[in-house]
């Protein structure tokens, strides 16, 4: 079991890479702004009046967590496009980059809570593997076609 361990981290080893190019941790960096924006006590009430959910910042050492924010301000993004705040406001195309990096980020999100669970086998372990991979050389070639 030591083994499948070693290769969830090492899968959350290559997704914090990624996490770390130029372009990415900008749009991040960016995206953070927004929700610390949005959890300032005006607009936290707006939001959980209207979704009864509010925006989730990340911890920057656990890339799942950023994962949760990207997914929770796109589930926010219709109040927060209506607010019109400057500071909660991101363009038509940074909010297509974080749809193509929450997008990204689901399966090896999943796939991590899967190989950690405490009772996995190596035969759904090896399953799971699998499938990771064939989903993420999906991903690959869509985004190397745009």
């Amino acid at each position: 079991m030591s083994h499948m361990r070693c290769a969830a981290h090492t899968l959350q080893l290559a997704i914090r890479d990624g996490l770390e190019v130029r372009h990415v941790a900008s749009l991040i960096s960016k995206i953070r702004l927004v929700v610390i924006a949005a959890r300032t006590p005006k607009i936290d009430a707006i939001l959980k009046r209207k979704t009864n959910k509010g925006a989730i910042n990340d911890q920057a050492t656990r890339w799942g967590s950023t994962y949760l924010m990207l997914e929770r301000l796109l589930e926010l993004k219709p109040v927060l496009v209506d607010i019109a705040h400057p500071n909660v406001s991101l363009s038509d195309g940074q909010w297509n980059e974080v749809k193509q990096l929450e997008e990204l980020l689901r399966h090896p999100f999943v796939t991590t809570k899967k190989l950690q669970a405490s009772d996995l086998t190596p035969g759904s372990f090896f399953k799971e593997w699998k499938n990771y991979f064939s989903s993420f050389l999906k991903l690959v070639a869509i985004w190397l076609m745009r």
